[in-house]
């Protein structure tokens, strides 16, 4: 979701300075839109992603609307023709985003096509996750990760404390990575076990649960034996860890 009245700048008459400001703002503004769709495709691959541009009250010129169509789909060139990759259009309007008018809602012809068109894509997506059956007591298990990462963390405990002198926590003490102990902890108050029982190739309900997990993009497990002790419980902050690699936290604190 996106704000029409950045991507789509107008001149400032007599304050050039305002409207150089304004077209710095919209590139900015494009270049976090790529980021973004890079984001959701790292997260879920082959997932639909629908772009929508709010603010229609204040851009409604399908002028304008031509010019942000020909920036984004150049903008995105790159990753268009990329199969990991399902931007969902516009169809009737012909564009790559859906613009819509927040102030009048589902008056809004282009807010039905947008619902429309969210159904249909959750209905055809080929990964199929929607209709795929799991227990009851695995989305309770995602969801106690997913309060335990937005827990704030504790100042008493390591990390906290090296946060607090503005040092530098070490992974195990970041909320978005957890241990496989601590996992295997929270999800037998579910009972998803981490035994394998006989007749299920070895592979405990708990690894089944983490790579399921991992294919939709809600966390990052890999199974080797390596790296298998730990697994990101929120993917997006795996870029904040990766960070601290080239720039450090006391010169540049996370914003």
């Amino acid at each position: 979701v996106f704000n029409l009245e950045v991507l789509i700048p107008r001149h400032a008459w007599f304050n050039v300075r305002a409207t150089a400001q304004r077209r710095e703002e919209a590139e900015r503004a494009m270049e976090q839109l790529v980021s973004w769709v890079h984001m959701a495709t790292l997260h879920a691959a082959g997932a639909p992603i629908l772009l929508v541009g709010t603010h229609k009250d204040k851009r409604h010129d399908p002028a304008e609307f031509d010019d942000l169509d020909t920036r984004m789909r150049t903008a995105l060139q790159p990753l268009l023709s990329r199969d990991d990759v399902n931007l969902v259009p516009w169809e009737s309007g012909g564009k790559l985003f859906f613009p819509i008018d927040n102030t009048i809602g589902h008056l809004d012809p282009v807010v039905q096509e947008l619902r429309h068109a969210i159904e249909q894509s959750a209905v055809n997506d080929k990964l199929q996750y929607l209709q795929a059956e799991v227990p009851a007591r695995w989305l309770q298990v995602h969801e106690h990760l997913k309060r335990r990462t937005e827990e704030p963390s504790d100042p008493a405990s390591p990390g906290g404390a090296a946060a607090a002198e503005g040092e530098q926590e070490a992974p195990s003490s970041f909320p978005a990575v957890m241990t496989r102990d601590e996992i295997r902890e929270i999800a037998a108050q579910y009972n998803v076990m981490d035994e394998a029982p006989e007749g299920h190739g070895g592979v405990s309900e708990l690894e089944w649960l983490l790579l399921r997990l991992h294919s939709l993009g809600a966390v990052m497990y890999f199974p080797e034996e390596r790296l298998r002790d730990l697994v990101v419980t929120e993917p997006s902050q795996l870029v904040e860890l990766a960070s601290r690699i080239i720039r450090d936290p006391v010169l540049h604190p996370p914003p």
